[in-house]
């Protein structure tokens, strides 16, 4: 899911147009009233950059600070175990685990052309896993570069290429089904099926949020307008109960209809497993959660087989959704960033679950819980409270796992489905 645009899709952007010599200049024209501008992350300043101490009236003053402004953030994550690393930050920090990225940093990690090289995108994705993202740095691009929209080394003319080429592919496959009259519609009975779920699923999804409440709600008109598109440009799969979910967030936040549209196609390029109707997909990650389970916690394994509970069915929403429902709206955002950078693991979020079960195995055992009680007190626990004493778990479960050199021979697919992102030599390192 890394990839700017999808194979599907390429034809479109074959035929695209010379990438242009110089960068565009900064304002785009929102495609709505309620739409943010894009800011610098997707976009270049249509002056020279000026003096450090000169701002550009009405351009971000982003524009003009020098690399060294990111010197604090480099000390942050090449020394973790500072006092005034994100990891013993004070709780009053606005993100999971301490200081997060601010659009400023980010962009002191770009050249001249807006390209981020790889060395620079490791100490991006170590910082984002450490401290998360800045609200107004999710808002001006960086969850494209995370799911891979853009690719870390595009310059800001490659970036708005895309986006215009991404554009008029979204208009395209949005025109599919808003060009479908009410006779044709009466003809077919896949469309009308799909989208009764969709509209039902839409008027249930995060209204509590002011972007999507009121009867007339613009957010709802676009998640509903994505979800019936994406069942456009994915016919296999169309649209599952849950999928609302997933897109929400984003929406919310990039509020760019086609931008949030390639954003949740991005995502769901590698969350599609779970909503597959044979549920493999789900199938294979809790299988292999159950493993995690017998081998980090053998106690807790052994108490869920006595009760028949190692199917692991109280954890397939927090898998589904990756635990939508279980934080809070900004927590799932800052849990997701953190997720999407695939620091330690694509399967990452399997030592969240890990960890959630381990903290409360001892209260499970003695309760004597059964599998339904299991259930509702998974459902009933207030999550929030405990995050980063999860967050804590999970990467500890996951480092202690990463240097288990002799693991059982029943463990060996367990390995190859955890398999880090980086190299074992890297794991040692990768707070550093």
């Amino acid at each position: 899911s890394s990839s700017s645009s999808s194979s599907s899709s390429s034809s479109s952007s074959s035929s695209s147009s010379v990438l242009p010599s110089s960068p565009r200049p900064s304002t785009i024209i929102p495609s709505s009233p309620s739409a943010p501008s894009p800011l610098p992350l997707s976009s270049s300043p249509s002056l020279p950059s000026p003096s450090p101490t000169t701002a550009v009236p009405g351009s971000p003053t982003s524009f003009v600070l020098p690399i060294s402004a990111l010197s604090k953030s480099n000390q942050l994550i090449s020394d973790p175990s500072s006092s005034s690393s994100p990891l013993s930050s004070s709780s009053s920090s606005n993100s999971l685990w301490g200081v997060p990225l601010t659009v400023e940093a980010w962009i002191g990690f770009m050249d001249e052309q807006g390209r981020i090289s790889p060395q620079n995108e490791q100490l991006i994705r170590k910082h984002v896993f450490y401290g998360g993202l800045d609200p107004d740095l999710r808002r001006e691009g960086a969850w494209q570069y995370l799911l891979g929209v853009y690719p870390f080394s595009s310059s800001y003319a490659e970036r708005e290429v895309i986006r215009q080429q991404n554009k008029k592919k979204y208009e395209i496959l949005k025109s599919q089904w808003t060009s479908i009259e009410e006779e044709q519609e009466s003809h077919f009975s896949k469309f009308r099926s799909r989208k009764s779920r969709i509209e039902k699923d839409v008027t249930r999804t995060d209204r509590s949020r002011s972007y999507f409440s009121g009867e007339n709600s613009v957010g709802l008109e676009k998640l509903r307008s994505i979800l019936l598109t994406y069942g456009f440009f994915n016919f296999d799969l169309a649209y599952v109960q849950g999928m609302s979910d997933l897109l929400s967030p984003l929406l919310e936040t990039i509020q760019d209809e086609a931008d949030s549209f390639w954003c949740f196609k991005q995502f769901m390029d590698f969350m599609e497993k779970n909503f597959h109707k044979d549920q493999n997909g789900m199938h294979t990650q809790l299988v292999h959660l159950a493993e995690l389970v017998k081998l980090m916690d053998p106690t807790l394994y052994d108490y869920l087989q006595s009760h028949n509970c190692t199917n692991m069915f109280f954890c397939f929403r927090w898998v589904l959704i990756w635990f939508k429902r279980e934080f809070s709206f900004e927590t799932v955002m800052s849990l997701w960033e953190m997720m999407w950078t695939k620091l330690y693991s694509p399967n990452y979020h399997l030592f969240l679950c890990l960890a959630i079960l381990k903290r409360h195995s001892q209260e499970i055992i003695e309760k004597q819980m059964e599998f339904d009680d299991i259930l509702k007190f998974f459902n009933t626990l207030k999550m929030d409270v405990d995050i980063l004493k999860y967050l804590e778990d999970a990467e500890s479960l996951y480092l202690q796992f990463s240097k288990e050199e002799n693991l059982a021979p029943e463990f060996n697919s367990l390995r190859k489905y955890i398999t880090p992102s980086f190299t074992t030599s890297n794991i040692s390192n990768s707070k550093q």
